[in-house]
């Protein structure tokens, strides 16, 4: 006779980059395990990679992890570890004055997506042309850290910008090499490239207002950006 199986409840969360409702399952015990792993390495890699394993495990729906939005990935992570362990979250900051740790509780249904505007991702560049920007992909934040100023521009407009226009003719950059979109990149004004800055500039991200009371006896506000501050 098999033994039973266990039922998972189903809950669903709205990804913030595009308003896409998904629908995921908490992740078990043995999904459990290889998040610890990967946290114990303390290789950043290692933990982005985990995170969308356990995405890929536990949407029901279908999901394109390696190119999902950062912002959503990391939204998604957070809405898992929420259901699955606990929505709360410790951890330690270093205050600035007395440069003393103290432990700062997160209720992670209560972190935010906060987006600064609502910038739209169709810049037109002149009269006739224009780019589709979208949100950066860890895989292209990854290889940001890595390169110099100019290579780090290069890097975020080659890998965000879906697709150019000239007038009604659309050109998708997954078709194009990466010498053609950097001569494209290369022929902007310094105007074009700060009008597509402000798109960057207002991308969402994860933030949680947090207080913590000092060895003093005083109440200090802390306001925590993004998924690594959150563990």
């Amino acid at each position: 006779m098999p033994l039973p199986k266990i039922s998972q409840p189903i809950f669903q969360l709205t990804l913030p980059s595009n308003g896409k409702v998904i629908h995921y399952r908490p992740f078990t015990v043995r999904e459990e395990k290889l998040l610890l792993l990967a946290q114990e390495s303390g290789e950043r890699k290692d933990i982005i990679n985990v995170y969308k394993q356990l995405i890929n495990n536990c949407a029901i729906d279908p999901v394109d992890v390696d190119n999902m939005a950062a912002i959503d990935l990391e939204y998604f992570f957070l809405c898992l570890r929420s259901k699955s362990v606990s929505n709360v979250s410790k951890v330690l900051v270093k205050d600035a004055d007395d440069q003393e740790n103290y432990e700062v509780e997160i209720n992670l249904d209560k972190v935010e997506v906060f987006k600064k505007a609502d910038v739209p991702n169709n810049i037109k560049l002149t009269d006739t042309v224009g780019v589709v920007l979208k949100y950066p992909t860890f895989s292209i934040l990854s290889k940001i850290e890595e390169s110099d100023q100019m290579d780090t521009t290069l890097s975020i407009l080659r890998g965000c910008i879906h697709q150019i226009y000239e007038g009604e003719e659309v050109f998708e950059t997954v078709n194009y090499s990466k010498q053609e979109l950097d001569d494209f990149i290369l022929s902007l004004n310094k105007n074009h490239v700060e009008q597509i800055q402000k798109y960057f500039e207002a991308m969402p991200k994860l933030i949680y207002n947090a207080k913590y009371v000092t060895k003093d006896k005083v109440v200090k506000d802390l306001r925590l950006e993004g998924l690594e501050n959150f563990f």
